[in-house]
């Protein structure tokens, strides 16, 4: 069976066609921008999360008491990492497994960990409360103590200066209150029990809070992001080593395809050379015929069809 070669050139350059669109397409989807911005933006969560740690920690120790720059440490979080999620340079973008899985597990840290700093303010909010309402009650009492005069100026130190797990001051002051209930008149002693009672409460919500807090602020850059930026970068760089490759058999596949093209320019121009050289030879040849002889042509019924000059 004779083989048709011009099907044959043409199913061979259509595969080659499309492998080559195919390479390409791999080159167009390693791109630099979406390395860099990948990477900034992980940066940038890891800059948030300190920043959130570290003003946690100024609020824990009474270095401040505005919660605003902790709110707005916690929106940056969440922003960063809506990004990381919607961009066109998104982590999904990417479609390697492995690192989809670590995404979703820094998402999750994420969200657990806007969790908890609601549940700190909530917290904290309450507390806060709890200890201007005990604070209300001892000074609306007729008669009073040094004793609780202490324990009020105690309680408005806890509320305004510091969060801590052991606030030994207040449980002395506390217990000294239990203790002399009955030195007040009867009249007062179920409200210097009910102070007694809540000073307690706000104790326990004070160490409750505080390991809440050191909870929050545990999560380091090793722990936090660390794993998901070791998989970012050996992924970048499996893929800037196959882009490599790729470009060099572009570079070599287009010296091959070069030199296949003088080689048949070479053999055409040659080809075009004999076929000029043949039909000049059948031009010399017809030339004589007509010089030497008549030659002529008929149809079947005798009629002269053609005749050599």
């Amino acid at each position: 069976m004779k083989i048709n070669l011009t099907y044959v050139n043409i199913f061979v350059g259509a595969l080659v066609f499309a492998v080559l669109a195919f390479l390409f397409n791999i080159i167009r989807n390693n791109n630099p921008q979406q390395e860099t911005w990948l990477f900034k933006k992980t940066h940038e969560i890891i800059l948030a999360n300190e920043h959130l740690n570290h003003n946690l920690l100024r609020y824990q120790f009474g270095n401040t008491n505005n919660f605003n720059d902790i709110s707005a440490n916690s929106e940056q979080l969440k922003r960063f990492k809506n990004d990381l999620m919607q961009d066109e340079f998104a982590v999904k973008q990417l479609h390697d497994a492995k690192l989809n899985s670590l995404f979703d597990a820094l998402e999750l840290k994420l969200n657990e960990k806007e969790q908890q700093v609601n549940e700190f303010y909530l917290a904290n909010t309450t507390l806060k409360k709890a200890i201007d309402f005990t604070r209300r009650q001892i000074n609306a009492l007729p008669k009073t103590t040094q004793t609780l005069k202490q324990l009020e100026q105690e309680l408005n130190y806890a509320s305004t200066n510091y969060i801590t797990s052991n606030n030994s001051n207040l449980q002395s002051l506390t217990a000294e209150l239990k203790e002399s209930v009955t030195q007040f008149p009867s009249s007062q002693q179920f409200f210097v029990e009910q102070v007694a009672t809540q000073t307690e409460a706000i104790i326990e919500k004070n160490a409750s809070i505080f390991k809440m807090l050191n909870e929050i602020t545990q999560e380091t850059r090793n722990s936090f992001t660390q794993e998901f930026e070791d998989a970012l970068h050996n992924f970048f760089e499996e893929r800037q080593k196959i882009t490599f490759y790729i470009q060099s058999f572009l570079f070599l596949a287009s010296i091959v395809s070069s030199a296949w093209a003088v080689y048949l320019l070479l053999k055409l121009s040659k080809k075009e050379s004999a076929l000029t050289t043949a039909e000049s030879n059948i031009k010399n040849l017809q030339y004589a015929f007509d010089q030497h002889a008549i030659i002529s042509f008929s149809d079947a019924a005798g009629n002269f069809t053609h005749v050599n000059e």
